[in-house]
């Protein structure tokens, strides 16, 4: 791994492991309270995984695509709420589209980032004309509780049609109001509420559209704001999933059936299943690092992915987590009653997973999208182009 700046952790991945064990004393607690204690979001802040989306001149930490899946998912493996937070939080790679100085007057304070790039909010101009008058409701902030800055999509005010002038602004969060709004099946812990904001004055500076590689950053943020997205989310159904078949092959070797001598783990059926899930969880973590290391590859050097390549990314990290859904699926059904109860990690992890796969960027809608860019087809507009 190459690492930068302001006396971070040396070993990103290291770090992450070395807090595994934190993180996963806190499980039972993040999926009651529904948010992460400040015990493991300062452990994030102070290892510097916050700051693996970020910009090197925001300070942030400069790591290969498959490194940075890898960090992701050793997090997610403790606890897939707090991986999918710490993903959602390295969105901050999108203050690569903003002016350096405008950047760093908003960091100042943190720069751990939730909120929405749905263009759902209006704005309204100010006199002077060189800020506008934020208002709107945004839905599924995670990691809202903990955020610096909170960032909102909106449209001027009456603008009409698809929204091709959409822009994203990003505010400081105690300019926003929390509305606590999530209670969930799965992914409870990631305090994924709503957001308002009401005629919050936000600089021009602040605003940004993100469309186009950003003009200021490096190999990440000379992705798509989407595949900078898949590029954070990898890691998380890889880590929920490895975590689920772990836990299925531990409870089998010691779970007998009633009158039974032998464990489940004996059983032919128990056996074979485990090992395809396994087979088929490590063959989507490899296709997923290949396709992300090619990437840096070519970015590193320099060049611009091809439009296929970028399909690729999108597509790997659907296919990893679709993959990842199914096994930890597998999983809970072998395992029986045993991990029927609330508080056991595996059906935790069937539920986070499940939960993930509603993000839009899963979606079957996306998917197309990203197969009629992989195979130059024309499509209309998105506002999340691959």
């Amino acid at each position: 791994m190459t690492h930068a700046t302001g006396g971070l952790a040396t070993d990103c991945l290291t770090a992450a492991r070395d807090m595994a064990g934190k993180i996963g004393t806190h499980s039972a607690d993040i999926e009651r309270d529904r948010a992460l204690p400040a015990a493991v979001t300062d452990a994030l802040r102070d290892a510097g995984l916050f700051r693996i989306g970020l910009p090197a001149h925001l300070g942030g930490v400069r790591l290969p695509f498959p490194d940075i899946a890898a960090v992701v998912e050793e997090v997610a493996y403790a606890d897939t709420a707090t991986g999918w937070c710490l993903a959602i939080g390295n969105t901050n790679a999108f203050l690569a589209w903003l002016e350096p100085d405008a950047a760093r007057e908003l960091t100042r304070g943190g720069a751990v980032l939730a909120g929405s790039t749905a263009p759902v909010g209006t704005a309204d101009p100010t006199g002077t004309g060189s800020a506008v008058r934020l208002t709107g409701r945004w839905s599924f902030c995670s990691g809202v509780p903990h955020a610096d800055l909170v960032m909102a999509g909106y449209r001027e005010r009456g603008a009409a049609g698809p929204p091709v002038d959409a822009r994203v602004a990003f505010v400081p969060a105690p300019s926003a109001t929390v509305h606590d709004t999530w209670d969930t099946m799965g992914l409870r812990g990631t305090a994924s509420h709503d957001v308002s904001l009401a005629g919050v004055e936000v600089p021009l500076s602040h605003t940004v559209s993100l469309q186009g590689p950003a003009p200021h950053g490096a190999e990440l943020h000379r992705l798509s704001a989407l595949n900078i997205l898949m590029v954070l989310l990898a890691g998380v159904p890889l880590g929920a999933a490895r975590r689920a078949l772990e836990e299925t092959a531990a409870l089998a070797a010691a779970k007998r059936r009633p009158g039974s001598s032998s464990p489940l783990l004996d059983e032919a059926e128990t056996l074979t299943a485990l090992l395809r899930a396994e087979a088929a969880v490590g063959a989507a973590r490899a296709f997923t690092h290949e396709v992300l290391g090619r990437t840096w590859d070519v970015l590193a050097a320099g060049d611009t992915p091809s439009p296929e390549l970028r399909a690729r990314v999108a597509a790997a990290v659907g296919h990893a987590l679709e993959t990842c859904r199914a096994a930890a699926t597998t999983a809970l059904r072998l395992a029986g009653t045993s991990a029927l109860r609330t508080d056991h990690p595996l059906q935790r992890c069937v539920r986070d997973l499940h939960a993930a796969g509603q993000h839009f960027a899963f979606s079957d809608d996306m998917a197309q999208r990203h197969a009629r860019t992989r195979f130059g087809l024309p499509q209309p507009f998105s506002l999340f182009q691959v």
